[in-house]
C-alpha cells in the first residue's frame, strides 16, 4: 500500500486505481461507558490544494485565505522562506488563523509548479462542529495573492463529501466524511464537485541493490533528465534538479523492502505522455543498477471534467 504521509489514504492498495475512495459504512455499537470512535485519521478529512504555476518567490510574503461556508483562516506566507518554513513547506512560526484551522504545507512538486495544501481538522469555536455538521453542499473556497495584491488564485466550489464511516444516532456518534478538493486558477467557480482524489504516482524501488554500499554511494530518481539524488544508504536530505519529482516519503533508496509503494509529489497539469522515468544506483564510480521506464498513464477526471480542469494521470513505476 502507499506509505502513508499527510495525504495518504490508509488502506488503499496500488491495484485501486479507479479514482474512487471506498466508503467504510460500519458504525460501532452502542456499549456500556464506549466512546465512539474519534474521526481523526489519515483515512477522512478535508484536504484542499491550491495548485499554482508561480515562481516560488512569488509567494514570499503572499496572502491566502481558506474558508468553509462562512468560517474562514488566512495565512500571511513568510518573507523570508528559509527561516519561516521547515523543510516540509510547513510554517516555523503561525500558518493559518481564523475559524477553521487544520495544518498547511507550502510545497514545491514539478516544472515550477506548487502547492499550497490545507488539512482541515477542527473549527476553534466548537471542536466537534466540523465533523457532526458536513452536508452537501457545502461551500469551500481557496483564494492566493501576491504581496503586491495581485490574484493568483480566487476560485469557491460546493462539495459532496464522500462518507468514510456511516453515523449511529442512538449511540451519538457523528458520521465521517472525506473531501479532497483540487483548486486551480482556471477552476470554475460556483460548481457542485464531488471530492474524489486524484491519487498520486506511486513507486516501488528494488531490494537490496548494493550489499555493503560505500557512504557516498548514490541513489537518483529521475523524470526526464531531472533528478532527486539520496548520498548513502541512509535516508539524508536529497539534492534536487529544480522541477525534479519528490519522494514524499524519505526513502532508504538503497535498501527498500518488496511491495512498499512510495508516493511521489507530482503535478498532474504537467504530466506528459511519454514522459521518462529513471532510477540508477552509482557506488564507487560505477552504475550498479539502471532502469528506464516510459508509463502509460492511467487518466481519468475522478469528479468530471467540469469540476477537474486538468485529466488525473497516474500509475506504478515499479524499479524491481
Amino acid at each position: 500500500m502507499f506509505a502513508r504521509h499527510p495525504r495518504s489514504l490508509v488502506g488503499v492498495l496500488a491495484s485501486a486505481m479507479t479514482m474512487t475512495l471506498v466508503a467504510v459504512v460500519s458504525c460501532t455499537p452502542c456499549g456500556g461507558g464506549t466512546q465512539p470512535p474519534p474521526c481523526g485519521g489519515n483515512d477522512n478529512g478535508f484536504f484542499l490544494a491550491a495548485h499554482l504555476q508561480v515562481a516560488r518567490d512569488d509567494l514570499r510574503g503572499g496572502y491566502a485565505r481558506v474558508c468553509w461556508r462562512d468560517r474562514c483562516s488566512e495565512w500571511t506566507l513568510p518573507a523570508d522562506f528559509d527561516r519561516g518554513l521547515r523543510s516540509d513547506g510547513s510554517p516555523v512560526g503561525g500558518g493559518f488563523n481564523g475559524k477553521v484551522y487544520g495544518t498547511q504545507r507550502l510545497v514545491p512538486t514539478i516544472q515550477g509548479w506548487l502547492r499550497i495544501e490545507f488539512e482541515a481538522r477542527l473549527l476553534l469555536e466548537a471542536p466537534a462542529l466540523l465533523h457532526q455538521n458536513v452536508a452537501n453542499g457545502d461551500v469551500w473556497s481557496f483564494l492566493v495573492r501576491r504581496a503586491d495584491g495581485r490574484v493568483l488564485l480566487d476560485v469557491d466550489r460546493a462539495i459532496d463529501y464522500q462518507l468514510v464511516r456511516a453515523g449511529n444516532k442512538e449511540c451519538s456518534d457523528p458520521a465521517c466524511y472525506a473531501a479532497f478538493i483540487d483548486f486551480y486558477a482556471d477552476s470554475q467557480s460556483q460548481q457542485r464537485c464531488s471530492a474524489r482524489r486524484c491519487f498520486p504516482i506511486g513507486v516501488r524501488f528494488p531490494t537490496v541493490i548494493v550489499p555493503s554500499p560505500s557512504p557516498r554511494a548514490t541513489a537518483s530518481l529521475c523524470r526526464n533528465d531531472l533528478c532527486e539524488r539520496h548520498i548513502g544508504a541512509a535516508p539524508q536530505s536529497p539534492t534536487r534538479d529544480p522541477g525534479a519529482p519528490r519522494v514524499l516519503t524519505a526513502p532508504e533508496t538503497l535498501r527498500r523492502p518488496d511491495d512498499v509503494v512510495i508516493e511521489l509529489a507530482t503535478e498532474p497539469a504537467a504530466l506528459a505522455e511519454g514522459d521518462r522515468y529513471r532510477y540508477f544506483v552509482e557506488d564507487q564510480g560505477r552504475v550498479v543498477y539502471d532502469k528506464t521506464i516510459i508509463p502509460i498513464y492511467e487518466t481519468s477526471f475522478p469528479n468530471g471534467e467540469q469540476c477537474d480542469p486538468h485529466a488525473c494521470r497516474t500509475t506504478i513505476l515499479d524499479f524491481r
